[in-house]
């Protein structure tokens, strides 16, 4: 089964943890979505983040979808945790980038782009709350490609944007005016373009995977994550441009993002980067690189 490091981030009050609880409800790991406010959802378990109702430290729970093993990594949203952010992204294969409609892009926003783009991670935009009264969306576009990027594809049209009741339509890749946007992104479709080749729906579909991929085009779909609303669309696309991703098998290497404790000792949580462990292999660590030795070595 393929494994996908999905991580989601956002500023606060984004809707980052609301979206993560529907993903698990959706996907049939609880039975309920909690509530931020409450204190009940599933990965904000520390005692202060129910208090504040904020992400502080990183969490990770796994579901399947689509036949595809994911593994969600909550990170923080809010400003003064954003070294345990860092310390995730280099083990994440796709992120989720929440935008609350009515908020916009906002400083935290573009680091955690400024960020992604850096290191070339597929990034899905997703606009939340698109129910909220005052939301502009064509305002919202236009402002994501003046403060973050130019290279978004939109794959969703919204209906009653702005109202209680948001209606959301994916476009399907053989949509005419998709696949021209898709084109005019795309060196290669551009080229078979002007040679006269025929371009079926298998090469846009391909290219619009590869240029995800790629870290040159990102994807904008939208929702109203407390509604569960774009939630089964959205794990449908990252689980679509992500499949058949494997490991490298080679010599074991990994990258430890996460030390924790409990009463049973110490949990350390890392990512693989080539070879495999299964259950019950034993690894030795002879020198474990702290943040610091890797932002001197990066």
């Amino acid at each position: 089964m393929d494994v996908i490091n999905l991580g989601i981030l956002a500023h606060v009050d984004a809707g980052k943890t609301t979206l993560t609880e529907g993903m698990l409800f959706q996907a049939g790991c609880i039975r309920a979505m909690g509530n931020v406010d409450d204190g009940t959802t599933v990965t904000d378990s520390m005692d202060l983040e129910k208090k504040r109702g904020i992400t502080i430290k990183s969490s990770v729970i796994s579901f399947e979808w689509n036949n595809i093993k994911i593994n969600l990594i909550d990170t923080p949203g809010h400003f003064d945790f954003l070294s345990e952010v860092e310390s995730v992204l280099h083990v994440l294969d796709v992120v989720v980038l929440v935008i609350a409609a009515r908020e916009g892009v906002q400083a935290q926003t573009r680091l955690f782009f400024r960020k992604l783009s850096e290191l070339n991670i597929p990034t899905v935009i997703f606009i939340n709350k698109l129910d909220r009264m005052g939301v502009n969306y064509e305002d919202l576009i236009k402002t994501i490609r003046t403060k973050l990027t130019d290279e978004i594809l939109e794959c969703q049209r919204y209906h009653g944007v702005g109202g209680k009741q948001v209606e959301i339509e994916d476009i399907p890749l053989d949509d005419e005016e998709l696949q021209m946007k898709l084109l005019l992104s795309s060196e290669t479709l551009i080229k078979k373009y002007d040679e006269s080749q025929e371009i079926t729906t298998k090469d846009y579909e391909t290219e619009f995977i590869h240029l995800i991929r790629g870290g040159k085009l990102y994807p904008v779909m939208g929702g109203v994550a407390l509604k569960n609303q774009g939630i089964n669309s959205l794990m449908d696309m990252l689980t679509k441009i992500m499949a058949d991703v494997k490991p490298q098998m080679d010599i074991l290497s990994a990258y430890v993002f996460k030390v924790d404790f409990d009463q049973k000792g110490q949990n350390v949580f890392f990512s693989g980067f080539s070879a495999e462990l299964l259950l019950s292999d034993k690894m030795y660590i002879s020198r474990m690189m702290n943040s610091a030795d890797w932002f001197q070595s990066h």
